[in-house]
Parts: structure tokens; sequence; C-alpha cells
């Protein structure tokens, strides 16, 4: 068995007094499919934020070996709905510190097939 890459152990998350994730193990290997399955309010949202780094856990810790970095598209995307797919994709390079932010963002356009052109709050997604 290979060894994990990104590995979470006893995270759990508060919000107050609330309990969004009752502490958790898992490890993600390379080349591994994963799917969260579970009721709503049982923190799937709230384990895969804790582990893509974008939310803090109340307990436990996770490991990225390796510096392996968690891409994550969350529920709600984050996107500004004035701004083309092109120029959402460029500031958000930019932000990333991409040296070359248009053609970072021309990549992804070509290969996702996304309409470069139509104002973000148009394009689909599901």
């Amino acid at each position: 068995m290979t060894e994990a890459l990104l590995r979470a152990r006893g995270v759990a998350r508060r919000f107050g007094a609330q309990v969004a994730l009752e502490p958790t193990d898992i490890d993600v290997r390379a080349g591994e499919s994963l799917a969260l399955i579970g009721p709503n309010g049982a923190g799937k949202s709230t384990l895969l934020a804790i582990l893509a780094g974008a939310l803090d856990p109340s307990e436990g810790g996770v490991e990225r070996v390796g510096g392996v970095r968690v891409g994550w598209v969350p529920q709600r995307p984050a996107f500004y709905d004035r701004l083309t797919g092109r120029e959402n994709l460029e500031l958000f390079a930019r932000l990333e510190g991409e040296p070359s932010a248009a053609g970072a963002a021309e990549r992804l356009l070509a290969r996702f097939d996304v309409p470069a052109d139509r104002p973000a709050h148009m394009l689909s997604v599901g």
C-alpha cells in the first residue's frame, strides 16, 4: 500500500457550541478516488474545507506529505459575477503569484472548454 499524501488525524470543528465535524481520521493516497457520503449536516463540506486548508480544525491536524496541494471547489463558488471567466482566472492567477496570469488563464480555458468572455454569472457551476 502506498504512503498517504494527505493525512488527517482527529480533525474536528466547532462553531461556538455547534459541533460541525466530530473527530475524524482520513488518509488519501496517490491515484485514489474518494467519496464523502452522508446526510445534510454530517460535516462533509467542513471536512473538505479543512483538508484543503480553507478552514482550520478546532482539534487535530492535517499533514500534506511532500508539500502536496489540494484543489477544492466549494459548494458556493467564489468568483466575481461582473467579470468574465477569463478575467476571473487571470485575477486569481495573479493573486496566487502566477508570473504569466494571462497564459495560465488561457491554458485553463482551453483545458476545460470554459466560455472565456461570458460574464461569470452566466456560467454553469454544475
